[in-house]
């Protein structure tokens, strides 16, 4: 089951979208599998390798800040449509959600702020990234990452800055339009509730 297996791919009108090695006759492992159980290969023998988008949710830093980015509930749906999801150990106290909560719905628990940014593709927070107390949130999000939060950005031009300096893709939840298209991103008006 080890041979690597040659192939030609066959046009059959719309269906023609197999993987390019296909059309190249290049060796494809995966399918060796196929073969080798006495069947022919069909196109969900080839699964391709997608790397996984690790979102990160940090714990707040903002004084009285009680909300998290996102709920056990939403992480485990996130989990559920293939990205990994990461939280701060703490991150869910002030809103009564404890890390065990998180854990059992399949989030991964960092210990702190610094492995978190460091490891995630896509940072989800609920206020922009602060300086406070020795700790700050610009200079820990990647090089090219991806910030999803409330920034104001009209409001805070040197945050956009900074975030432009760090080359950062950057979601502000309060810029969505409040139109009914958009109304399952409408984060305002949740809040109102």
């Amino acid at each position: 089951s080890g041979r690597a297996i040659r192939c030609r791919m066959v046009r059959r009108g719309k269906s023609d979208r197999l993987p390019p090695a296909l059309a190249w006759g290049r060796p494809i492992p995966a399918l060796a599998g196929a073969v080798a159980r006495g069947r022919p290969w069909t196109a969900q023998d080839w699964k391709p390798r997608r790397m996984r988008v690790r979102i990160g949710i940090p714990k707040e830093l903002h004084a009285g800040e009680k909300r998290v980015a996102t709920t056990p509930e939403v992480a485990a749906k996130l989990i559920k449509l293939g990205f990994e999801v990461a939280i701060e150990q703490g991150a869910g106290a002030a809103a009564d959600l404890a890390d065990d909560v998180y854990r059992a719905a399949g989030v991964e628990i960092l210990p702190d702020a610094a492995s978190l940014w460091a490891g995630s593709d896509v940072v989800l927070k609920v206020r922009g990234p602060a300086q406070h107390a020795g700790a700050d949130e610009f200079a820990l999000l990647r090089e090219g990452g991806t910030l999803i939060s409330f920034l104001w950005p009209a409001q805070n031009p040197a945050a956009l800055e900074q975030l432009a300096a760090r080359k950062a893709t950057v979601l502000a939840m309060d810029s969505v339009p409040r139109i009914s298209r958009a109304q399952k991103a409408d984060a305002l008006s949740s809040m109102a509730n």
